[in-house]
């Protein structure tokens, strides 16, 4: 290891919250909710589970840094993935870099809108005791209702009394009302009264989910990103990113590689780093342990951040460096950065890996998703924020054009139905340029 090129100091910060994986459509047939209320990957994309619904009717007596329920709280499962008096599902992403691009809150179900608000502030310090958010009511049928709150300002594209259709978007998730964090609070009713969809030990009913959510979610890295401290806020508040590092800056600085890192288990693992130069010469590396079994009580597991500073001397090498990053002896994610003494020109994000459609047999009467491939490359050369822009075509036709930081989009059913040929495009976008497109088609469509 040639320490004298780098110096590199490590740091570790830790956030909130866990995230279930759902598959993306039904596989038995089962309850009306027919898929996850926004449009992402959940627990391998930025969203993750922030709050289950609370099934302990005793109130908390102690409360956390954030002033939620320590004790007197009960998940579906018997864990404490919630907080005193939940009567709802919160789903969020790591801070409001990922609002401000956009995540799509879609219907679970076809139904009638039979209420709406919009115009109310979505930023952290929006919070107060009884301030409604922004928020979507769908009614449908039997008395079967959901409710999506917390919307962006200015995002509700439906009107009372629409028809929607399964995986049409209503919204975008947003911070309104009572909220300090941005997420999306999803509630099922049945008759007026709120009903936890999940099936478990401690709710033993019949899932309102087609294909229900699992508890827990695989260790994954979603993010990656150089800051110096001066210019980065703490999470969830949207930082000043920088494209690349400088070579014999002032340590003082100390730029940074920031990780976000979703899902950590409640147990040790190992974690390694590499540190390797233009010339695919490993200058640094390490292995250390994290423990997952003591993490900040409250909104259940993790989002966490590895955090490493770096002053890189007027002798490294300049050129594309990359940090290497393994979790239990698996390469989880490379994220390469620019080295030099002059700042670079902004350079346009990798295509996406692939993209797919699913279902590949779409029911006559359901949305169809646009998926695209993880890779455990981040794909903007600068470590700018990416994110996707969809655009969909039937027959030829474009219907849909939409930009998300999630790696999933649907084509809502109304939309799909009775298409010869449905096409979904995608390009990846760091704000300024895009990637080439890649695609994929459903032909013969019927």
């Amino acid at each position: 290891m040639k320490r004298n090129r780098i110096v590199f100091f490590r740091a570790i910060s830790i956030a909130i919250a866990l995230l279930p994986v759902i598959p993306l459509f039904p596989d038995d047939g089962g309850g009306p909710i027919r898929i996850f209320p926004c449009a992402c990957i959940p627990g391998t994309d930025t969203i993750r589970m922030m709050a289950f619904y609370d099934h302990d009717p005793k109130q908390a007596t102690t409360f956390s840094s954030y002033g939620l329920g320590k004790n007197n709280i009960l998940d579906y499962m018997g864990g404490d993935n919630t907080y005193d008096g939940h009567i709802g599902s919160d789903f969020g992403p790591a801070g409001f870099e990922d609002q401000d691009v956009g995540i799509a809150v879609v219907a679970v179900a076809d139904g009638v809108v039979s209420d709406v608000l919009d115009g109310v502030f979505d930023r952290e310090n929006s919070v107060k005791k009884g301030v409604q958010g922004n928020f979507v009511l769908i009614d449908h049928g039997g008395g079967r209702e959901s409710y999506y709150n917390h919307l962006r300002k200015g995002s509700v594209c439906v009107k009372k009394g629409e028809h929607v259709s399964t995986g049409q978007q209503i919204g975008l998730l947003g911070s309104s009302g009572n909220s300090t964090w941005p997420h999306l609070h999803f509630e099922w009713r049945e008759n007026g009264v709120s009903v936890d969809p999940f099936s478990g030990p401690i709710n033993p009913i019949v899932s309102r989910w087609s294909a229900q959510p699992p508890y827990d979610s695989p260790l994954v890295i979603t993010d990656c990103g150089l800051y110096y401290p001066e210019n980065r806020k703490k999470l969830p508040f949207v930082s000043v990113r920088e494209t690349y590092a400088k070579r014999g800056e002032s340590k003082d600085r100390k730029l940074q590689l920031l990780i976000t890192v979703l899902n950590v288990p409640e147990t040790e693992y190992e974690r390694k780093w590499r540190l390797v130069s233009p010339d695919s010469e490993y200058v640094n590396e390490w292995t250390d342990t994290i423990d997952g079994s003591k993490p900040w009580h409250g909104l259940g597991a993790e989002v966490w951040q590895y955090s490493y500073s770096a002053v890189f001397s007027k002798k490294a090498s300049p050129g594309r460096w990359r940090m290497e990053i393994y979790h239990d002896g698996q390469l989880a994610k490379r994220c390469f950065f620019t080295v030099d003494d002059e700042k670079p020109s902004n350079s346009p994000p990798a295509p996406p890996k692939g993209v797919k459609l699913a279902p590949p047999s779409p029911e006559k009467d359901g949305p169809v998703a646009c998926v695209v491939d993880a890779s455990i490359d981040y794909p903007d050369p600068d470590m700018d924020k990416i994110c996707y822009r969809y655009e969909w075509l039937v027959d030829g036709r474009l219907v849909r054009n939409a930009t998300s930081v999630t790696r999933l989009d649907y084509c809502p059913a109304h939309l799909a139905t009775g298409a010869k040929t449905l096409t979904c495009k995608v390009y990846t976008s760091d704000g300024r340029l895009e990637s080439e497109a890649v695609e994929s088609s459903l032909n013969d469509k019927e």
